[in-house]
Protein backbone atom coordinates (compact mmCIF):
# COMPACT_ATOMS: atom_id res chain seq x y z
CA UNK A 1 0.00 0.00 0.00
CA UNK A 2 2.79 2.36 0.00
CA UNK A 3 3.10 2.25 -3.34
CA UNK A 4 0.42 2.91 -3.99
CA UNK A 5 0.28 6.05 -1.83
CA UNK A 6 3.30 7.22 -3.93
CA UNK A 7 2.46 6.61 -7.03
CA UNK A 8 -1.01 8.52 -6.19
CA UNK A 9 0.81 11.75 -4.94
CA UNK A 10 3.13 11.64 -7.68
CA UNK A 11 0.33 11.47 -10.20
CA UNK A 12 -1.34 14.08 -8.74
CA UNK A 13 2.08 16.42 -8.39
CA UNK A 14 2.21 15.74 -12.31
CA UNK A 15 -1.69 16.72 -12.30
CA UNK A 16 -1.04 19.95 -10.78
CA UNK A 17 1.91 20.69 -12.97
CA UNK A 18 0.12 20.59 -15.39
CA UNK A 19 -2.79 23.02 -14.98
CA UNK A 20 -0.36 25.00 -13.41
CA UNK A 21 1.15 25.30 -17.02
CA UNK A 22 -2.24 25.97 -18.70
CA UNK A 23 -2.79 28.61 -15.97
CA UNK A 24 0.40 30.54 -16.63
CA UNK A 25 0.07 30.12 -20.71
CA UNK A 26 -3.30 32.17 -19.91
CA UNK A 27 -1.60 34.84 -18.56
CA UNK A 28 0.60 34.99 -20.80
CA UNK A 29 -1.39 35.46 -23.50
CA UNK A 30 -3.54 37.99 -21.63
CA UNK A 31 -0.18 40.19 -21.03
CA UNK A 32 -0.10 40.10 -24.72
CA UNK A 33 -3.17 41.83 -25.33
CA UNK A 34 -2.84 44.49 -22.15
CA UNK A 35 0.89 45.15 -23.36
CA UNK A 36 -0.09 45.61 -27.14
CA UNK A 37 1.55 48.65 -28.38
CA UNK A 38 -0.07 51.74 -28.12
CA UNK A 39 -1.80 54.37 -30.43
CA UNK A 40 0.92 56.03 -32.66
CA UNK A 41 2.18 59.94 -32.05
CA UNK A 42 -0.79 61.29 -34.29
CA UNK A 43 -4.20 61.72 -32.42
CA UNK A 44 -5.51 60.85 -29.42
CA UNK A 45 -3.31 58.17 -27.31
CA UNK A 46 -3.86 55.63 -25.44
CA UNK A 47 -3.94 51.33 -25.35
CA UNK A 48 -5.14 48.26 -27.01
CA UNK A 49 -7.27 46.56 -24.69
CA UNK A 50 -7.22 42.32 -23.84
CA UNK A 51 -10.17 42.38 -26.46
CA UNK A 52 -8.25 43.86 -29.55
CA UNK A 53 -10.45 47.16 -29.39
CA UNK A 54 -8.69 50.84 -28.78
CA UNK A 55 -9.13 52.67 -25.07
CA UNK A 56 -7.21 55.93 -24.43
CA UNK A 57 -4.90 56.38 -21.65
CA UNK A 58 -7.07 56.94 -18.14
CA UNK A 59 -5.00 59.94 -17.91
CA UNK A 60 -5.49 61.27 -20.71
CA UNK A 61 -7.71 64.17 -21.00
CA UNK A 62 -10.39 62.78 -23.67
CA UNK A 63 -13.73 63.39 -24.43
CA UNK A 64 -16.12 60.68 -23.40
CA UNK A 65 -18.26 59.91 -25.98
CA UNK A 66 -22.33 59.29 -24.15
CA UNK A 67 -25.88 58.66 -25.82
CA UNK A 68 -28.27 59.81 -23.95
CA UNK A 69 -31.88 58.37 -24.31
CA UNK A 70 -35.19 59.42 -22.52
CA UNK A 71 -38.50 57.53 -22.86
CA UNK A 72 -41.22 59.65 -21.22
CA UNK A 73 -45.31 58.81 -20.88
CA UNK A 74 -47.13 61.70 -20.54
CA UNK A 75 -51.23 62.88 -19.89
CA UNK A 76 -52.63 65.95 -20.48
CA UNK A 77 -56.17 67.52 -20.68
CA UNK A 78 -55.11 70.35 -23.05
CA UNK A 79 -53.99 68.17 -25.74
CA UNK A 80 -53.45 70.82 -28.22
CA UNK A 81 -51.14 72.67 -26.03
CA UNK A 82 -48.95 69.78 -24.85
CA UNK A 83 -48.89 68.64 -28.31
CA UNK A 84 -46.78 72.61 -29.37
CA UNK A 85 -45.08 72.36 -26.48
CA UNK A 86 -43.72 69.09 -27.65
CA UNK A 87 -42.27 70.49 -31.26
CA UNK A 88 -42.26 74.20 -30.14
CA UNK A 89 -39.90 73.42 -27.38
CA UNK A 90 -37.31 71.00 -29.29
CA UNK A 91 -37.12 73.63 -32.37
CA UNK A 92 -36.14 76.55 -29.68
CA UNK A 93 -33.69 74.26 -28.08
CA UNK A 94 -31.99 73.46 -31.49
CA UNK A 95 -33.40 69.99 -31.52
CA UNK A 96 -36.27 68.69 -34.18
CA UNK A 97 -38.83 66.56 -34.41
CA UNK A 98 -37.53 63.33 -36.49
CA UNK A 99 -40.64 61.08 -36.33
CA UNK A 100 -44.35 61.57 -35.07
CA UNK A 101 -47.89 59.74 -35.73
CA UNK A 102 -50.82 60.52 -34.13
CA UNK A 103 -54.34 58.52 -33.74
CA UNK A 104 -58.01 58.69 -31.47
CA UNK A 105 -58.55 56.41 -29.15
CA UNK A 106 -62.13 55.85 -27.51
CA UNK A 107 -62.14 55.23 -23.80
CA UNK A 108 -64.78 52.86 -21.84
CA UNK A 109 -67.21 55.95 -21.06
CA UNK A 110 -67.13 56.42 -25.57
CA UNK A 111 -65.67 59.65 -25.38
CA UNK A 112 -62.78 60.06 -28.04
CA UNK A 113 -59.03 60.99 -27.20
CA UNK A 114 -56.07 61.72 -28.79
CA UNK A 115 -52.79 59.49 -28.88
CA UNK A 116 -49.47 60.26 -30.06
CA UNK A 117 -45.99 59.56 -30.31
CA UNK A 118 -42.98 61.37 -30.83
CA UNK A 119 -39.00 60.72 -31.55
CA UNK A 120 -37.24 64.37 -30.67
CA UNK A 121 -33.84 64.88 -31.02
CA UNK A 122 -32.58 67.54 -28.84
CA UNK A 123 -28.69 68.62 -28.14
CA UNK A 124 -27.32 66.71 -25.58
CA UNK A 125 -26.66 69.43 -23.20
CA UNK A 126 -30.33 70.85 -23.20
CA UNK A 127 -31.88 67.85 -23.20
CA UNK A 128 -32.62 67.78 -19.63
CA UNK A 129 -33.86 71.44 -20.05
CA UNK A 130 -36.24 70.06 -22.51
CA UNK A 131 -37.85 67.33 -20.42
CA UNK A 132 -37.96 69.61 -17.51
CA UNK A 133 -40.06 72.06 -19.88
CA UNK A 134 -42.42 69.39 -21.02
CA UNK A 135 -43.14 68.01 -17.50
CA UNK A 136 -44.17 71.38 -16.49
CA UNK A 137 -46.85 71.73 -19.37
CA UNK A 138 -48.38 67.94 -18.47
CA UNK A 139 -48.75 65.29 -16.51
CA UNK A 140 -45.34 62.41 -16.05
CA UNK A 141 -47.05 58.87 -15.56
CA UNK A 142 -43.18 57.73 -16.10
CA UNK A 143 -39.78 58.81 -17.19
CA UNK A 144 -37.02 57.01 -17.62
CA UNK A 145 -32.98 57.76 -18.96
CA UNK A 146 -30.39 55.60 -20.22
CA UNK A 147 -27.02 56.26 -21.17
CA UNK A 148 -24.43 54.19 -23.63
CA UNK A 149 -20.67 54.88 -22.64
CA UNK A 150 -19.51 54.25 -26.57
CA UNK A 151 -16.05 55.91 -25.68
CA UNK A 152 -13.61 53.00 -26.39
CA UNK A 153 -15.62 52.03 -29.68
CA UNK A 154 -15.11 55.33 -30.77
CA UNK A 155 -11.57 55.84 -30.07
CA UNK A 156 -11.19 52.16 -31.48
CA UNK A 157 -13.13 53.05 -35.15
CA UNK A 158 -10.35 56.62 -34.80
CA UNK A 159 -7.67 54.29 -34.29
CA UNK A 160 -8.64 51.86 -37.41
CA UNK A 161 -9.13 54.76 -38.95
CA UNK A 162 -5.41 56.07 -39.23
CA UNK A 163 -4.20 52.77 -39.56
CA UNK A 164 -6.51 52.57 -42.89
CA UNK A 165 -5.23 55.78 -43.81
CA UNK A 166 -1.48 55.11 -43.68
CA UNK A 167 -1.77 52.10 -45.63
CA UNK A 168 -3.88 54.01 -48.32
CA UNK A 169 -1.14 56.64 -48.50
CA UNK A 170 1.94 54.22 -48.53
CA UNK A 171 -0.31 52.03 -51.54
CA UNK A 172 -0.45 55.20 -53.29
CA UNK A 173 3.16 56.03 -53.34
CA UNK A 174 4.06 52.19 -54.27
CA UNK A 175 1.14 52.57 -57.21
CA UNK A 176 3.47 56.11 -58.28
CA UNK A 177 6.52 54.19 -58.15
CA UNK A 178 5.24 50.84 -59.99
CA UNK A 179 5.71 49.66 -63.27
CA UNK A 180 5.01 46.01 -63.50
CA UNK A 181 1.30 46.19 -64.62
CA UNK A 182 0.11 42.85 -62.55
CA UNK A 183 1.71 44.60 -59.55
CA UNK A 184 -0.16 47.74 -60.21
CA UNK A 185 -3.95 45.80 -60.61
CA UNK A 186 -2.96 44.25 -57.60
CA UNK A 187 -2.43 47.23 -55.53
CA UNK A 188 -5.50 48.89 -56.62
CA UNK A 189 -8.08 45.99 -55.73
CA UNK A 190 -6.05 46.67 -52.40
CA UNK A 191 -6.54 50.22 -52.39
CA UNK A 192 -10.23 49.92 -53.41
CA UNK A 193 -10.80 47.66 -50.60
CA UNK A 194 -9.36 50.01 -48.10
CA UNK A 195 -11.32 52.70 -49.19
CA UNK A 196 -14.00 50.84 -48.76
CA UNK A 197 -13.23 49.98 -44.77
CA UNK A 198 -12.32 53.82 -44.89
CA UNK A 199 -16.04 54.89 -45.76
CA UNK A 200 -16.96 52.54 -43.60
CA UNK A 201 -15.09 53.45 -40.48
CA UNK A 202 -16.52 57.35 -41.32
CA UNK A 203 -20.12 56.71 -41.70
CA UNK A 204 -19.95 54.76 -38.17
CA UNK A 205 -18.12 57.60 -36.25
CA UNK A 206 -20.31 60.00 -37.93
CA UNK A 207 -23.36 58.26 -36.61
CA UNK A 208 -21.64 58.14 -33.23
CA UNK A 209 -21.20 61.51 -33.42
CA UNK A 210 -25.08 62.70 -34.11
CA UNK A 211 -26.13 60.08 -31.61
CA UNK A 212 -23.81 61.71 -28.45
CA UNK A 213 -24.13 65.48 -29.69
CA UNK A 214 -27.95 64.49 -30.27
CA UNK A 215 -30.23 62.94 -27.39
CA UNK A 216 -33.29 60.82 -28.18
CA UNK A 217 -36.63 61.59 -26.47
CA UNK A 218 -39.33 58.94 -26.89
CA UNK A 219 -42.74 60.54 -25.77
CA UNK A 220 -45.65 58.92 -25.74
CA UNK A 221 -48.83 61.77 -25.24
CA UNK A 222 -52.54 61.06 -24.13
CA UNK A 223 -55.45 63.43 -24.24
CA UNK A 224 -57.34 62.45 -20.56
CA UNK A 225 -60.18 64.10 -18.66
CA UNK A 226 -58.57 62.99 -15.31
CA UNK A 227 -55.40 62.76 -14.38
CA UNK A 228 -53.90 59.30 -13.41
CA UNK A 229 -53.44 59.30 -9.68
CA UNK A 230 -49.27 58.42 -9.11
CA UNK A 231 -49.29 56.55 -5.87
CA UNK A 232 -45.58 55.57 -4.27
CA UNK A 233 -46.31 52.84 -1.99
CA UNK A 234 -43.51 51.21 0.30
CA UNK A 235 -43.26 47.67 -0.32
CA UNK A 236 -44.65 45.43 1.49
CA UNK A 237 -43.97 42.64 4.08
CA UNK A 238 -44.70 39.60 1.15
CA UNK A 239 -43.29 41.63 -1.43
CA UNK A 240 -39.73 42.08 0.68
CA UNK A 241 -40.06 38.41 1.00
CA UNK A 242 -40.55 37.40 -2.65
CA UNK A 243 -37.61 40.28 -3.46
CA UNK A 244 -35.47 37.98 -0.76
CA UNK A 245 -36.27 34.51 -2.48
CA UNK A 246 -35.40 36.06 -5.56
CA UNK A 247 -32.68 37.40 -4.71
CA UNK A 248 -31.70 34.13 -3.21
CA UNK A 249 -32.65 32.11 -5.99
CA UNK A 250 -30.56 34.10 -8.43
CA UNK A 251 -27.69 33.76 -6.23
CA UNK A 252 -27.93 29.89 -5.85
CA UNK A 253 -28.30 29.58 -9.99
CA UNK A 254 -25.06 32.01 -10.23
CA UNK A 255 -23.06 29.50 -7.96
CA UNK A 256 -24.38 26.58 -9.90
CA UNK A 257 -22.62 28.08 -13.31
CA UNK A 258 -19.57 28.93 -11.61
CA UNK A 259 -19.92 25.38 -10.22
CA UNK A 260 -20.28 23.86 -14.08
CA UNK A 261 -17.77 26.22 -15.21
CA UNK A 262 -15.20 24.95 -11.94
CA UNK A 263 -15.96 21.05 -13.14
CA UNK A 264 -15.43 21.42 -17.12
CA UNK A 265 -12.33 23.37 -16.15
CA UNK A 266 -11.02 19.87 -13.85
CA UNK A 267 -12.92 17.73 -15.87
CA UNK A 268 -9.37 16.33 -17.74
CA UNK A 269 -7.78 15.86 -14.61
CA UNK A 270 -10.58 14.25 -13.41
CA UNK A 271 -10.96 11.70 -16.28
CA UNK A 272 -6.95 11.51 -16.21
CA UNK A 273 -6.94 10.25 -12.63
CA UNK A 274 -10.21 8.18 -13.00
CA UNK A 275 -8.45 6.21 -15.50
CA UNK A 276 -5.13 6.22 -13.98
CA UNK A 277 -5.70 5.18 -10.22
CA UNK A 278 -7.35 1.58 -11.20
CA UNK A 279 -4.98 0.92 -13.26
CA UNK A 280 -2.19 1.83 -10.77
CA UNK A 281 -4.25 0.22 -7.97
CA UNK A 282 -4.50 -2.83 -10.40
CA UNK A 283 -0.82 -3.06 -10.72
CA UNK A 284 0.08 -2.64 -7.52
CA UNK A 285 -1.74 -5.67 -5.95
CA UNK A 286 -0.36 -7.60 -9.23
CA UNK A 287 3.07 -6.76 -7.81
CA UNK A 288 2.21 -7.32 -4.21
CA UNK A 289 0.66 -11.01 -5.21
CA UNK A 290 4.14 -11.92 -7.76
CA UNK A 291 6.34 -10.95 -4.19
CA UNK A 292 3.99 -13.04 -2.09
CA UNK A 293 3.58 -15.78 -3.84
CA UNK A 294 7.97 -15.50 -4.38
CA UNK A 295 8.08 -15.01 -0.72
CA UNK A 296 6.20 -18.19 -0.06
CA UNK A 297 7.59 -20.39 -2.50
CA UNK A 298 11.33 -19.44 -1.37
CA UNK A 299 9.83 -20.45 2.23
CA UNK A 300 8.49 -23.74 1.56
CA UNK A 301 12.07 -24.76 -0.46
CA UNK A 302 13.89 -23.86 3.22
CA UNK A 303 11.45 -25.92 4.63
CA UNK A 304 11.83 -28.56 2.30
CA UNK A 305 15.63 -28.38 2.58
CA UNK A 306 15.54 -29.03 6.73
Amino acid sequence: MKKITALLVVLLITLSMLVSCGASGSEYNGDMGANAPSKGETGTTGTTTGDGSYAPDAEEDYERKIIKTYNLSLETKTYESARDTIVNAANALGGYISDSSEKDTVDYNGKKNRHATFTVRVPSEKVDEYVDTLAQNASVLSKKLSTEDITTSYYDLEAQLESLLEQQARIEKLMDEATNFSYLLELEDKLTSIRTQINSINKQIQIYDKSVALSYVYITLDEVVEYTEIVEEDPTFGDRIADAFVGTFQNFVKFCQELVIVIVWLLPGIIILGVSVPVIIFLARRADKKKREKYEAERKAREEKK
